[in-house]
């Protein structure tokens, strides 16, 4: 049962730790870097609140399938098929790193050529906030900032 409890634990952290990635600082990371014009600011916000509602939907009902996981007390395969749940659990990930591909190709579009240019280098800092490896990207943000 401390297994279940743990596990059930690290997955929903999992979860909110994903939450609000592209809030606050890395966001005013990637405007900066870009040099955002106030008009790309308005619609950058715009792409991210909407995104973030996207994420935060798929996350609900991912909750909502953890909990049907292990609130099953009996375990009993005929009753409930735990790698059905699993299977959908994996799912509504993949729509998560779609949506989130989606919303990188969206600001790509937002960036004019000039834009563009360092494009491959902003995502290439960015992408430890998104994977998980957050610790990693703020480093790098606070080493880039004193060395400005």
């Amino acid at each position: 049962m401390i297994n279940v409890g743990l596990i059930l634990f690290i997955t929903l952290s999992s979860i909110k730790s994903q939450k609000h990635k592209i809030r606050g600082p890395m966001k005013d990371h990637i405007s900066a870097e870009f040099g955002f014009s106030d008009e790309q600011k308005t619609r950058f916000e715009q792409m991210v609140k909407s995104h973030r509602e996207k994420i935060e939907e798929i996350e609900k009902q991912e909750r909502v399938l953890i909990n049907i996981y292990f609130q099953n007390t009996t375990f009993d395969k005929k009753v409930f098929s735990s790698d059905t749940i699993v299977t959908q659990i994996n799912q509504l990930k993949g729509q998560r790193i779609k949506a989130t591909y989606e919303h990188l190709q969206e600001l790509k579009g937002l960036c004019t050529n000039k834009q563009l240019e360092k494009f491959d280098e902003v995502l290439h800092d960015i992408i430890p906030g998104l994977t998980g490896s957050e610790k990693e990207s703020k480093d790098k943000l606070l080493k880039d900032r004193k060395a400005k």
